[in-house]
């Protein structure tokens, strides 16, 4: 039996985030007649911290001063990576979170609604903006996705594969565009992950490419190196010199010789080739937020694998590379002689 998140409620009577989300937006669409809304995913890289949090509750306090609106609910919840989730219901209880918590953060869902009293209407129409920011892609996530047969747990989970979302649900579209360019402008500002050495970005992006020359590099010049060499024998026989027993057996040992350098080259290549493509998985790996310690303390531990991995891929590359000069140097000296 799947075991049910805790939850850690600051407000009595609060509701779970699945719950509350499925009630609200049920309630408030019999309510009011707009059922519009507008969705937004970023896969930029991003780190959110604390005071970026800040940032933009005080721009979208600052937009919506400028309206005819209703004073504006804030409700936030915390997911963390141990199942645990942390409802607040305002945002003075947000606010007042010092953030020293050891646990780390899996997603972040930040949700403003407020009424505004448009021209002409007999009553305040609702809106919400809902900004979501995951930690970081889950393979498990992407499986989900792919044999998801149904289409709106295909969507839930098409948001968890972003690094952030943002869906408003409005009923003026003029006033809800503008608070989806604040957001998106708000998410351009975000710093992104400091890579431990900024060119291993671009070699990270060609992590399939390096993989496939090491792989076919390596056995193709000892294949080189062994043609190389009965070129070179072949040279120094005398043509019409009959076969004798000492040719014959130096030919076979050359055919058993080079079919065992082959076949282990292409071990050796495909080896070579799967890990540096596992060391380029890890290297760069980040979480998008930043708030409590244990945030803090992952970003710490992915710099360090970050390290750790480039050094290994470094070095599996330079044994792939001293493989193939070496092979080189030897079918060069070999075909010139």
């Amino acid at each position: 039996m799947m075991k049910k998140p805790e939850i850690a409620d600051r407000n009595e009577g609060s509701f779970t985030a699945q719950v509350q989300d499925e009630m609200v937006r049920k309630f408030f669409r019999l309510i009011f007649s707009g059922d519009n809304c507008l969705v937004e995913l970023y896969q930029r890289p991003i780190v959110v911290s604390v005071d970026d949090v800040y940032l933009l509750n005080k721009q979208i306090e600052e937009k919506l001063s400028r309206q005819d609106t209703a004073p504006i609910s804030f409700t936030a919840i915390a997911s963390y990576e141990t199942g645990k989730s942390q409802e607040y219901g305002s945002w003075e209880r947000f606010k007042d979170d010092d953030w020293s918590s050891p646990e780390v953060l899996n997603s972040l869902s930040l949700t403003w609604r407020f009424m505004i009293s448009l021209p002409g209407a007999s009553k305040p129409s609702l809106h919400s903006v809902n900004v979501r920011i995951s930690a970081s892609l889950s393979p498990q996530h992407l499986i989900q996705a792919i044999f998801s047969k149904d289409p709106e747990e295909a969507e839930r989970i098409e948001l968890k594969m972003v690094t952030m979302s943002t869906r408003i649900d409005f009923v003026d579209h003029i006033i809800s565009q503008e608070l989806l360019d604040l957001v998106s402008k708000w998410n351009k500002g975000l710093r992104t992950p400091e890579y431990v050495f900024p060119f291993m970005k671009w070699v990270k992006y060609k992590t399939d490419a390096i993989c496939r020359i090491v792989r076919k590099s390596v056995p193709t010049l000892t294949v080189a190196v062994c043609f190389s060499y009965f070129i070179n024998y072949s040279q120094h026989l005398d043509k019409e010199a009959p076969l004798t027993g000492t040719i014959f057996t130096a030919s076979v040992l050359w055919v058993m010789t080079s079919i065992i350098l082959i076949y282990l080259s292409a071990i050796i290549g495909r080896w070579l080739a799967s890990y540096i493509k596992k060391q380029l998985n890890r290297f760069g790996r980040f979480t998008s937020l930043e708030l409590t310690k244990g945030d803090k303390n992952k970003q710490t531990e992915f710099l360090a694998k970050s390290r750790n991995s480039f050094w290994k891929f470094a070095s599996s590359s330079l044994v792939a590379l001293t493989w193939n000069v070496v092979g080189g140097i030897v079918t060069a000296i070999l075909l010139k002689k």
